[in-house]
């Protein structure tokens, strides 16, 4: 008889703490990403929503198949990479603030309030 094999071997399973510091630095490059070219690409939020259903499918599938389980230990926040996300978000506001101001100066009703403010 066939015997059936619901998962992988335990030597052929990965640890599931290697993976975290790939798994934030995707989503830090994909928040950079939208916050900082959304204006520039208004599409991008969609594409990241997209992205982020199909990873969480994928990772659902990586957790529970191909992945020792891990052992639970408290944090209590995401340590140094929170402050990576909030540096992030600033610079973000900053670079599109200046787009804001780029467009509009070189814009025909930019040009003209401009015109009005000065006199």
């Amino acid at each position: 008889e066939t015997a059936i094999v619901v998962g992988a071997p335990d030597a052929m399973l990965a640890d599931a703490e290697e993976d975290v510091f790939s798994d934030f630095l995707e989503l830090w490059v994909q928040f950079g990403q939208v916050t900082l070219f959304s204006m520039v690409f208004p599409l991008a939020p969609l594409l990241a929503l997209l992205n982020n259903i199909m990873e969480i499918r994928l990772d659902a599938f990586k957790v529970l198949r191909m992945q020792k389980r891990c052992i639970p230990r408290k944090a209590s926040s995401i340590g140094s990479w929170l402050t990576m996300f909030e540096v992030l978000g600033y610079i973000a506001v900053m670079t599109n603030v200046a787009l804001i101001g780029v467009v509009f100066n070189q814009s025909e009703l930019g040009s003209r309030w401009l015109v009005g403010w000065s006199n």
